[in-house]
């Protein structure tokens, strides 16, 4: 374990110096972009690997009744590029449902579209909506929504209680 000690700038910043031959192992030059991540213990991860480019993750999906399903859960597994393609023609009905999939995933936008095939990719950055932030979000409306639905019924107020059911898919996006 090599150990290193902190320093200080005037302006108050942090900093330490890496160890020569690791940086030179790992083709880091002066400007190298280097990712940190900060574990629940507190220790810090380098990974110096940060901004090599990687191939973006392709799903390829085949129109059929759970196309919506299929979908949501390629989003969800990370995938940047979902494809729906098949020989004939898509039918309006799976247009329909592949697009209101789409507008209820965050991020996740319609970039081709012929006859046959329809194109999304993902444009939200992961690191951009951390989990606490989304659970937070997500816990704000539903309790705002509980509130709602209970005066909603109590107060016998019909648009109300629509308004509960459309924050319903704000967290369905945020999920």
């Amino acid at each position: 374990m090599d150990i290193r000690r902190t320093q200080v700038t005037r302006g108050g910043t942090f900093f330490i110096t890496l160890p020569k031959d690791w940086a030179l192992r790992n083709g880091l030059t002066q400007g190298s972009l280097i990712a940190t991540l900060e574990t629940a213990d507190g220790r810090l991860i380098l990974d110096p690997k940060y901004d090599v480019e990687r191939a973006p993750a392709v799903a390829t999906i085949e129109p059929g009744p759970y196309v919506d399903r299929e979908i949501i859960g390629k989003y969800l597994l990370g995938y940047d590029i979902i494809r729906i393609e098949t020989r004939e023609r898509i039918s309006l009905e799976y247009r329909d449902r592949i697009k209101k999939a789409s507008s209820r995933l965050i991020g996740l936008e319609i970039i081709e579209e012929d006859y046959s095939k329809i194109v999304m990719q993902c444009l939200l950055e992961p690191s951009a909506l951390p989990p606490e932030k989304i659970l937070r979000r997500e816990h704000s409306i539903t309790s705002s929504m509980h509130r709602d639905a209970v005066t909603a019924i109590v107060e016998g107020d019909v648009q109300m209680a629509k308004g509960v059911i459309a924050r319903d898919n704000e967290v369905d996006r945020l999920y």
